[in-house]
C-alpha cells in the first residue's frame, strides 16, 4: 500500500449559529492508502462523522485541502461533487437508506442509472454485486422482505456496484445485533482483503475497529492518536 487514495491537509469545519461558532474539525491531516481499511473512533461529538462527510464531499469543509485519487474536491461545485461521488465512491449507512418501494436489485442499480449507465449494463452489474454479497437470489425482494443483515448486505452491494475508489461506512453495524454485525463485518473485511477495496469506517465499537488495518482516534475535532492493527 504505497499510493495514498485520500489526502487531506489542515481540514477545518466550523458551524455557525448566529454569533456562536462550533469547531467540529480543527486542522486535521489524514492519508488513506489504496487497499487500506481504516476505522475512525472517538466519543460522540468528536468530529468522526463530520470528517467522513467532508472527505467524501457530502459537506463542504470551511478550510483545508482534500484530494481523492489525485482529484481536488475543494474546487468542485455541488453538481460536480455529486457526479464524482456517484461515479467513484460507495456509501454504507447505519440506517441502510434503501428505497422501500424498490426491489434489492433496483436499489443497487440506482447509482449507476443516476450516473447515466444504460439499463442493461446497470442491471447486470447490480446482479453481480448482489451475488458478491451472497444475495444473488434476493434481487426481487423489497427491503421489508429482508432481515436487517440482508438489508445491510444490499447496502454493501450498492456501495460496490460502481467499482468505487473508496467506500465510506458510517456506523455500518450500529443498527444490527451482534451476530448480524459480525456477518456484515466479515463481508467487508473479505472485500478489503480479497478485492483490495479501500474502506474508511466510523464506529463506536472497538471490536469492529480492530478488524481494520489502522484506527484513528479523534477527540475535540483533532486526531488524538493512531494505532496500527495489522
Amino acid at each position: 500500500m504505497s499510493t495514498p487514495i485520500v489526502q487531506a491537509r489542515n481540514l477545518e469545519m466550523t458551524y455557525r449559529n448566529g454569533d456562536v461558532e462550533t469547531y467540529a474539525l480543527r486542522g486535521v491531516d489524514i492519508e488513506i492508502q489504496k487497499g487500506e481499511m481504516v476505522a475512525v473512533m472517538g466519543p460522540s461529538g468528536c468530529g468522526k462523522t463530520t470528517l467522513l462527510n467532508c472527505l467524501s464531499g457530502i459537506d463542504q469543509a470551511t478550510g483545508g485541502e482534500i484530494n481523492i485519487e489525485g482529484t481536488n474536491l475543494v474546487d468542485m461545485n455541488d453538481n460536480q461533487k455529486t457526479k464524482y461521488r456517484a461515479e467513484n465512491m460507495g456509501f454504507i449507512f447505519q440506517t441502510f437508506n434503501l428505497l422501500p418501494v424498490l426491489t434489492s436489485i433496483e436499489n443497487v442499480e440506482l447509482p449507476l442509472l443516476v450516473s447515466g449507465t444504460d439499463t442493461k449494463t446497470a442491471r447486470n452489474k447490480a446482479q453481480a454485486a448482489l451475488e458478491a454479497v451472497g444475495l444473488g437470489e434476493y434481487g426481487h425482494h423489497k427491503p421489508a422482505q429482508l432481515s436487517g443483515g440482508q438489508r445491510q448486505r444490499v447496502t454493501v452491494a450498492r456501495s460496490l456496484v460502481n467499482e468505487p475508489y473508496i467506500v465510506w461506512a458510517d456506523e455500518p453495524t450500529g443498527a444490527l445485533d451482534s451476530e448480524t454485525a459480525n456477518e456484515v463485518m466479515s463481508l467487508m473485511t473479505n472485500l478489503n482483503k480479497n478485492q483490495g477495496l479501500t474502506i474508511l469506517l466510523v464506529t463506536h465499537n472497538r471490536e469492529v475497529a480492530e478488524l481494520s488495518n489502522r484506527i484513528i482516534n479523534m477527540k475535540d475535532g483533532v486526531i488524538s492518536s493512531e494505532e496500527i492493527i495489522n
